[in-house]
């Protein structure tokens, strides 16, 4: 674990995922041979941009419409803290219906399609977009994603639908690059999309589950903000890859009960992260239950 931590320090930023992103859509069934309710509620922390301290609670309801078919809610509540302040507000609603096949030789695969929603327009107290626990657009979301045996790769893409976003952060001085005291300039923040590539190694025992992973998030237009004289300017350095490391843990409690530790944190990052999603390290922890109601047989 000290190796890991010393890949989180504070010099390095990452540049993470929204709470209810693409790069937040993983299969996570609490039973590997079937399919079943579940109710899931995380607690998260992350260290941000000029050390802002942000925690987040998500509530998650999980749906087995079939042994291959699920639907699932999401609704994440979040307390930003830090030199400019304290905000609190719902996150973002992200509602997913995903299909899984499974074939005799042990392959699984995935396919999820679904939306974000968004709770607000991203301007709680003014404050800028590290701050805010909505991105103010309205999102689809696609991923899919292979199991076979311990390996796991996914892909997934977010596409914006509508900006909403009116939040009215500009640095003092503005700067050309848009940032001046700390923080990016996010006026009227235009996202661009997102590419996101996850690959992970499952190390299981009777016990627990150890699952080192990797993910690559891809921004693949530039974020553009707009300024004093209501012209948008262009963060050129906004698009590009962000590498990330995760290291997760589950354990279970009982036979309907399990508990996930995770670990996250940067290994590259953009130079112009607009919209607050600038990670220097992640922890959390996920209790799920199983629901009663029928269980479906996988495969």
């Amino acid at each position: 674990m000290s190796c890991a931590l010393a890949l989180f320090s504070a010099s390095v930023y990452g540049q993470g995922c929204s709470d209810a992103g693409v790069c937040s859509i993983y299969h996570t069934e609490p039973d590997s041979d079937v399919a079943v309710h579940y109710f899931r509620y995380g607690l998260q922390y992350s260290l941000g941009e000029r050390l802002a301290h942000q925690f987040t609670g998500s509530a998650e309801l999980g749906l087995a419409l079939t042994a291959k078919n699920r639907f699932t809610v999401r609704m994440p509540l979040s307390l930003t803290t830090g030199n400019l302040g304290t905000y609190t507000a719902p996150g973002d609603l992200m509602l997913l219906l995903s299909h899984t096949e499974q074939n005799s030789n042990g392959l699984r695969v995935s396919f999820t399609a679904g939306t974000r929603l968004p709770f607000s327009d991203a301007n709680g107290k003014g404050l800028p977009m590290p701050f805010q626990p909505s991105l103010g657009t309205w999102d689809a979301l696609v991923a899919a994603e292979g199991e076979y045996k311990n390996w796991a790769v996914q892909v997934g893409y977010q596409h914006v639908l509508q900006h909403y976003n009116a939040n009215d952060y500009l640095p003092v001085g503005q700067p050309l690059d848009g940032r001046g005291d700390g923080y990016f300039a996010s006026r009227n923040l235009i996202r661009g999309n997102d590419i996101m590539l996850r690959t992970q190694y499952t190390v299981q025992n009777k016990k627990w589950t150890f699952v080192p992973g990797a993910f690559m998030v891809w921004r693949l237009q530039a974020d553009r903000f707009q300024n004093e004289e209501n012209q948008y300017v262009i963060m050129p350095d906004s698009k590009g890859p962000t590498f990330n490391v995760v290291l997760r843990s589950l354990i279970p409690i009982h036979d309907k009960h399990s508990l996930e530790l995770m670990l996250a944190g940067p290994v590259m990052a953009r130079k112009q992260r607009p919209d607050g999603l600038t990670r220097v390290l992640v922890v959390g922890a996920i209790w799920t239950m199983q629901l009663p109601g029928r269980r479906f047989l996988m495969g």
